[in-house]
């Protein structure tokens, strides 16, 4: 007898939705959107029941036929301008013009007037509504927005145009994409798409594609309130790219901006410097048409973007060489009707950047080369299907591929980087006390090395409309790639870098990375269901659940981290819209969800594959100050990758998860005017860590290497494992194999709380747009998020598998680095005639108060002993990190830093050469050149000795000065 295959959950899921299809379908996709409303009798107010609707595009033309109260719903819209007409004996004809967003439905009410048949003239009431079929708050762009706001080339600078996002410190770990903090959520917690493919970079997390805007018809930016459809922690920046019309048309431009324009950069007496600014320029064109009128559309462009930098001289007067920069994009886009109910969209993009430095010296002191040639290459596929079986049936399916390909090789290649702390100590460089605390860097850069990542991926949904229920399902795999290798520099037999100790006598050597190249693979796998339901006119009850699965694996092909019990991970989202006067004028709102972490590949690098951090000490048995020196015996080796392959896992192991509470108000106060408040609430759980696990004396467990051993777990006051082989307890008995338990491990829960409320205003008129918003906020707790910004394991910026807790068993608790109370932001547009020409304005400003300041160093202030007072290896700091320790265990002990003020401007006009419209404009950011520092240097003793460190407190990043850009722009 054969076996029967068991369902899945997404299969049956669907298939009970089938079983309840209804005779109309709400068709709405992350990539389409909907239009619906309501046809009243002018004079009776009675629904009309008949009567053909169309929406017509640049594009194709749909139609829907009223039902018995007057309702109609198209959907599988493209993004953009779309034309509502309506025609019927009896009426008069009459049209209108809306603007349709990706995954929303545009709603509205017509009220048309009754006369004679022989009459046709245009005549209607169109009261303006608001959406009540989503709880999601945030923001959309549009592509008028993206032309006339003050805009930088890149399409990340878009996220910061919704309320509640913020700059969320430097980027980290050399990431690009991680920098946008929404509604409290480090940067590695958002998710991105184009044309519905993901294009998050999976290693740490963040966006992985850059686009310049010109290539983008509308950006949706989703902040809370998220339907099933979507798992992100943070937020959802979800973009389209442009589309061909019926008609041929298309422009190119020239942007410019000049080194010489612009604001100088800052630097102080401790070293720290802004890279200088840059000349850039950059070409292209876009284009778009009909290959098969009505039918198949194409759009392509291009844009080639050069950078080139003449750094400023460092601290020991050296200027390093001109480093250049280039981007080379590609877009290309088809959009095939093979019937108005079958639609195929093909996305592809190409983007080429190179990064060369031929010779770089250090910011700080030293004749180090650290230059090197950097190629980063990045490919997109996309491929979206949507079919409108019958008019109770949607089907959307989605596929994919993201690849990155990046490559580094330094300009210096046979030497090893070496930090001199012994330089000013009365080494090479003589006896400087004002300089004693800092190092001298010769030699080369070190390392060099290669990092792929690719992801494929499918997703497909299915929607019916049920009387007074809206009805979705989907399911969706991703599979996520990443190779990754370190190469170490220098002469046969040595490793990356040496470090001179500042009284000269010792050096080690240290080597870091994935030195033999590794593959790792990850799978996330979800699955969705979801209803709107009208329960009465005007409220509306969405209920859902999301179940996502994910498994890490490692380069062996092993599974090492397995969450797919999809019973323990289903994320139930809870939500109401209520409208209390039926008018659709005004909208109350809630919602209730959980989401759970995917967790970035690093993890799986730093434990699972043969990662290697090793220092070995030796006596320094003669300085040298253009050398290494002649060594003596080795002293001490710390091998600190030892036993970070297959790191054992704790029981009871979580995902880290996220629980949200968001209320909303919103209402139209006249026509093209729109008032929000929204308040929300969310609180993270159980993040993921790899910790050293002390005992109660605050003893390490070792691993079969000798040294403290770590673990992967939810840090909490108790922990159980299974010990690997070779493991010893701290008495250095063999454990191997043993269910161990430690109840006292001084670790508390990790957490951490944001609440926030905003109050916005948003104006529309047919040339001009503004939107203000003002936002309180506060994030409290002990556990900074996905990405620890420079905190906590030293001067480096990682994730937190690495990060914060690594193995340090006491951790401070307070106003976290991303909690900004007030964030204020207005931006919009004014169009005017003048002097015969169109002109327009176009402003940004953003205020926001500082973020908290910290003192970190090797526990001494913790008992109100100046930095410095007990050295390394003490009980506050068990393995010598010199940094690790937050003043009286407490976070923003010293204040914040200034409140920052920013101001773009953007002026340009248009007019007519033959048959081209000409548009030259020119953009100011930072009008008023604010340098207002954003980072202070948060460590009091030095790292891995303990020692003061005489930076403490003061700036090392500022606001970017004023910058000058120039553009012209060709329309036809």
């Amino acid at each position: 007898m054969p076996k029967t295959r068991p369902c899945s959950f997404a299969t049956l899921a669907l298939g009970a939705l089938v079983l309840y299809a209804g005779p109309w379908v709400r068709a709405q996709t992350v990539t389409t959107g909907a239009v619906s409303g309501t046809l009243l009798s002018s004079a009776s107010g009675a629904p009309l029941t008949g009567l053909k609707v169309r929406l017509i595009s640049a594009q194709i033309t749909r139609t829907a036929i009223t039902d018995r109260e007057g309702r109609f719903m198209v959907g599988l819209l493209n993004p953009g301008p779309w034309k509502v007409s309506v025609e019927r004996p009896g009426f008069q004809s009459w049209y209108t013009a809306v603007s349709v967003a990706t995954d929303t439905d545009t709603p509205l009410r017509i009220r048309l007037v009754e006369v004679p048949e022989v009459t046709i003239a245009v005549s209607a009431q169109v009261d303006a509504a608001l959406d009540l079929t989503s709880t999601a708050a945030g923001t959309t762009i549009n592509e008028t927005a993206i032309a006339w706001l003050p805009l930088s080339r890149n399409m990340s600078d878009l996220v910061y145009l919704a309320p509640t996002a913020t700059f969320a410190g430097r980027s980290l770990d050399g990431g690009e994409g991680v920098d946008y903090s929404i509604n409290g959520a480090s940067g590695a917690e958002n998710q991105f798409i184009l044309d519905g493919l993901v294009t998050n970079e999976f290693k740490i997390g963040g966006q992985g594609l850059f686009l310049v805007t010109d290539f983008l018809d509308q950006v949706q930016v989703e902040t809370a309130g998220y339907r099933p459809e979507f798992g992100a922690l943070g937020g959802v920046f979800n973009a389209t790219l442009k589309s061909g019309a019926n008609l041929f048309a298309g422009s190119t431009w020239a942007v410019y901006s000049a080194q010489s324009s612009e604001a100088r950069a800052v630097s102080n007496s401790a070293g720290f410097r802004q890279p200088a600014p840059a000349t850039r320029w950059d070409l292209g064109f876009g284009v778009g048409g009909p290959l098969s009128k009505d039918r198949i559309f194409y759009y392509v462009g291009a844009d080639l973007d050069h950078q080139s930098r003449r750094p400023y001289p460092n601290n020991s007067g050296l200027q390093g060489g001109d480093q250049t920069m280039g981007n080379l994009q590609a877009v290309a886009k088809l959009n095939a009707f093979l019937t108005p109910e079958k639609q195929l969209s093909v996305t592809f993009v190409l983007s080429d950047r190179t990064n060369e430095t031929p010779l770089a010296v250090p910011n700080g002191y030293g004749d180090a080369n650290l230059g090197a040639t950097q190629k980063d290459r990045t490919t997109l596929l996309s491929l979206a299907y949507d079919w409108t079986a019958r008019p109770d049936l949607l089907v959307s399916l989605k596929a994919g591929f993201f690849r990155n390909e990046l490559a580094t090789r330094p300009e210096d290649t046979a030497r090893p980087l070496i930090n001199d702390a012994f330089w000013f100590n009365g080494g090479g460089g003589g006896l400087v006390p004002e300089l004693a605390t800092y190092e001298f860097q010769r030699g080369g850069y070190g390392a060099y090395g290669r990092l792929n990542r690719n992801t494929n991926q499918f997703g497909a949904t299915l929607s019916w409309y049920l009387g007074a229920h809206t009805l979705k399902a989907g399911a969706s795999s991703l599979d996520a790639n990443l190779f990754k290798q370190d190469f170490a520099s220098g002469p046969p037999g040595e490793n990356a870098t040496w470090g001179i100790t500042s009284d000269g006598t010792e050096i080690n050597s240290s080597v870091w990375g994935n030195l033999t190249g590794v593959w790792f693979k990850a799978r996330y796998q979800a699955f969705f269901v979801q209803d709107t339901w009208e329960v009465a006119k005007g409220l509306r009850v969405l209920y859902g659940v999301r179940a996502e699965t994910q498994e890490h694996f490692d380069p062996q092909g092993r599974s090492v981290l397995k969450f797919t019990d999809l019973g323990k991970y289903l994320q139930p989202r809870l939500g109401f819209t209520w409208d209390p006067v039926g008018d659709g004028r005004r909208k109350l709102s809630g919602s209730y969800g959980v989401y759970y972490q995917q967790l970035p590949q690093h993890l799986a690098t730093t434990a699972f594959g043969g990662f290697t951090a090793l220092s070995i000490g030796y006596a320094l048995s003669a300085y040298s100050p253009v050398g290494i020196g002649a060594l003596g015996a080795q002293t001490w080796v710390w091998n600190g990758g030892a036993g970070m392959d297959h790191l054992p896992v704790a029981e009871g192991t979580q995902l880290p998860r996220r629980k949200e509470i968001s209320l909303g108000y919103a209402q139209l106060l006249r026509p093209g005017l729109t008032l929000r408040v929204s308040g929300i609430w969310r609180e993270l759980t159980h993040p993921i860590d790899d910790s050293t696990i002390f005992d109660a004396s605050g003893q390490a467990y070792m691993n079969y290497l000798g040294a403290p051993m770590g673990i992967l777990w939810n840090p909490g006051p108790t922990v159980t494992w299974v010990a690997r082989e070779g493991t010893t307890d701290v008495n250095g008995n063999d454990i191997s194999g043993q269910r161990i338990t430690v109840s006292n491990t001084r670790f508390p829960e990790g957490y951490n709380r944001y609440q926030a409320l905003t109050v916005g205003l948003e104006q529309q008129k047919k040339r001009a747009f503004w939107s203000a918003a003002y936002t309180w906020s506060h994030l409290w707790g002990n556990y900074e998020g996905v990405l620890v910004a420079d905190r906590g394991d030293g001067p480096w910026g990682v994730p937190n598998i690495g990060g914060l807790y690594d193995a340090w068993p006491y951790v401070g608790t307070g106003n976290l680095p991303l909690d900004r109370r007030h964030l204020f932001k207005l931006y919009g547009s004014q169009r005017a005639a003048l002097a015969g020409l169109d002109w327009n304005l176009g402003l940004r400003w953003t205020w926001m108060s500082g973020v908290p300041i910290n003192l970190y160093d090797d526990g001494s202030s913790t008992q109100g002993l100046p930095p410095g007072t007990l050295g390394p290896y003490n009980p506050l700091d068990p393995w010598g990190f010199g940094v690790m320790t937050p003043e009286r265990f407490t976070y923003g002990t010293r204040g914040r830093t200034p409140n920052t003020s920013v101001v773009d401007l953007r002026l340009d006009t248009e007019f007519k050469l033959g048959g081209v419209r000409l548009r030259p404009s020119l953009e100011l950011f930072n009008l008023f050149n604010s340098r207002t520092p954003t980072v202070i240097w948060e460590y009091a003793t030095k790292w891995f000795s303990g020692e003061p460190d005489r930076r403490y407190g003061q700036p090392s990043g500022w606001l970017q000065g004023r910058r000058v850009q120039f553009g012209l722009r060709a329309l036809f």
